[in-house]
């Protein structure tokens, strides 16, 4: 007689492709992120996405990953056993390397306090399609401008008596760090001898 061994294996490999990123530049699959890449059981990794989606080692757990177009895409991690068992994760990935569009609102000529987003020709406003935004900034040159809110979008905007020309700036930060500005022109004037804006 004659006998052999069999192990009887149908249990798929644990496998986790992280948690989801929103990313403007390269990062690695297995280190700061919340949730990493990992495995256990497993003797092959394939990591998968769209077109646009680059990996610099696709048949390691650790990779590099980044994308060549901004959007959201769903990347996927592919693990297999040494007998064969397959299981897979996912994880989505906004890639953003686009800053918000903001608009300051147009030129104005004040002697009173005036709010960013009402009560002008052109009012201020931001977008995002990205990330979404995270910090929106007021500022003044020189300084001396009151914002009631500095750190809003709507916001009251006033200045010491006297005749002052000011460049007010809105400063714009989305979710992964892109910034974009703009600004308007700001001639406040409480002596009252300035009748339009230059």
């Amino acid at each position: 007689s004659d006998s052999f061994t069999l192990t009887w294996d149908t249990t798929v490999p644990n496998v986790e492709a992280g948690s989801n990123e929103v990313r403007n530049a390269l990062f690695s699959s297995t280190a700061g992120r919340t949730t990493p890449a990992s495995a256990t059981g497993a003797t092959t990794y394939t990591w998968s996405g769209p077109a646009s989606v680059q990996f610099s080692a696709a048949n390691s757990l650790t990779t590099n990953i980044w994308a060549n177009t901004d959007g959201t895409y769903i990347i996927t991690l592919t693990v297999t056993d040494s007998i064969g068992n397959i299981a897979f994760d996912t994880f989505q990935l906004v890639w953003d390397t686009t800053g918000p569009s903001v608009e300051a609102g147009s030129d104005e000529l004040r002697n009173s306090m005036f709010s960013s987003t009402s009560g002008r020709s052109l009012v201020a406003n931001a977008m995002d399609s990205g990330s979404g935004i995270a910090i929106y900034s007021w500022t003044s040159t020189p300084a001396g401008v009151v914002f009631g809110t500095a750190a809003l979008l709507t916001t009251t905007i006033s200045a010491p008596v006297g005749e002052v020309t000011y460049t007010i700036t809105l400063t714009v930060t989305d979710n992964v760090g892109n910034v974009a500005s703009d600004s308007f022109t700001l001639i406040w004037d409480t002596v009252g001898d300035r009748k339009s804006v230059v």
